[in-house]
């Protein structure tokens, strides 16, 4: 037996028994009390925080109920998914799928095609006199089917990301712009090619962008849903909004909610500008029975133009569309854009393996430094697997 064996045995001898257990539990009591004391002590103030003039007080009179009897329009649905094979502090190698659906109630109307590509982004340091230390983002996809993706999938050099020390982006960070280029583009080519007018689109997560260049496949889409008078939103299920108390807006709005009667409801909580144009966001519930509500975004001048009754037609549109037990209260379009563009663990771990099979055989030094630099983030992982 090695020192290190005597180490380990030492450690598990010490591990805690399960009449220990409560030992670290009390700290834990004290903090549960007093983080409700704490929140019980928030002085409520309902507006939005950071949206300036343009933030709307929250109080049950400024709910709108939807109602779902009115005509139904179809709603379609994109949506992108992404996985790492692999990750180094220089370069990384992701899957990425993007896929839309098309719904008229519960009816579908439309499967559109689902687009798998690879793309690999690598990490460069140069350095300008004038400027200092530059480091680069530069990606290169590698579609599953080149002539079919060529057109959902954005231009390479749109995908070179440069910053300037110190203010760096972090690789995570970066290499999901690929897919949400993608996911841009894709949104895009389903107004031209299959939606009509009055036909709702509506986008994975926020109509904002934050990747330079990204900005300009937003403007695209913008500029062909409005050609069509296609009514383009952006659904979140997810935010991290506060209200100037500090409160979650989403559960700030459910809260406030209760009073208002109403079991379907949007809200309007601001009109926020951005890099893509002005943009109104409500937060909605479509279902009774939803245990959640939404985020949802829409163009300020299609929600201007739409009027209460347009509105409303979207609305319930959505709501028609968001009765399925899957997640009840969710659009059922955008459930099933998920379905197909998610990368699932095990497919991820599949081609992980594919993927280090494929580079154990190769040689030289090109490959001996590859392997180096995935080397420097395994350690974590290696030790997770030892003390597992």
């Amino acid at each position: 037996m090695t020192e290190h064996d005597d180490d380990s045995k030492a450690a598990r001898l010490q591990s805690p028994s399960p009449h220990d257990i409560a030992a670290p539990l009390k700290p834990m009591l004290s903090l549960v009390a007093d983080l409700g004391r704490r929140m019980n002590s928030t002085v409520h103030n309902d507006i939005l925080l950071d949206s300036g003039d343009c933030g709307y007080r929250l109080s049950p009179d400024k709910f709108v109920g939807i109602d779902c009897g009115g005509a139904l329009r179809r709603v379609a649905a994109v949506d992108g998914g992404s996985g790492r094979l692999v990750e180094t502090p220089n370069f990384s190698v992701t899957l990425n799928r993007t896929y839309y659906s098309m719904f008229k109630g519960r009816r579908r109307e439309l499967a559109g095609p689902r687009i798998e590509f690879f793309s690999v982004t690598m990490v460069q340091i140069s350095e300008i006199r004038s400027e200092g230390k530059v480091k680069s983002y530069n990606t290169v996809l590698y579609p599953q089917e080149p002539d079919i993706a060529k057109r959902y999938l954005p231009d390479e050099k749109d995908l070179c990301l440069e910053q300037r020390y110190p203010r760096f982006y972090e690789l995570a960070q970066v290499d999901t712009a690929a897919r949400q280029f993608a996911e841009w583009k894709m949104a895009t080519c389903m107004v031209q090619d299959d939606l009509d007018e009055g036909d709702v689109l509506i986008k994975d997560g926020s109509l904002q962008t934050k990747f330079p260049q990204e900005n300009r496949y937003a403007d695209a889409l913008h500029r062909a849903a409005k050609e069509k008078d296609v009514v383009v939103c952006g659904l979140s299920k997810t935010s991290t909004m506060v209200t100037e108390a500090g409160e979650p807006l989403l559960a700030r709005v459910e809260e406030i909610s209760r009073e208002s009667g109403l079991d379907r409801w949007y809200i309007k909580v601001a009109q926020k500008a951005s890099p893509d144009g002005d943009l109104t966001v409500l937060v909605a519930k479509f279902h009774p029975s939803s245990e959640f509500v939404f985020r949802f975004e829409m163009l300020r001048d299609q929600f201007d133009a739409l009027g209460e009754e347009g509105i409303g037609e979207v609305l319930c549109s959505i709501s028609a569309n968001s009765d399925d037990y899957s997640m009840i209260g969710y659009p059922y379009a955008a459930v099933d854009a998920d379905r197909f563009a998610q990368v699932r663990t095990e497919e991820l771990e599949m081609y992980k393996n594919v993927f280090a099979s494929m580079t154990s055989q190769q040689s030289g030094e090109d490959w001996e430094r590859i392997h180096k630099y995935r080397k420097a983030l395994m350690a974590h992982d290696r030790l997770n697997e030892v003390t597992g």
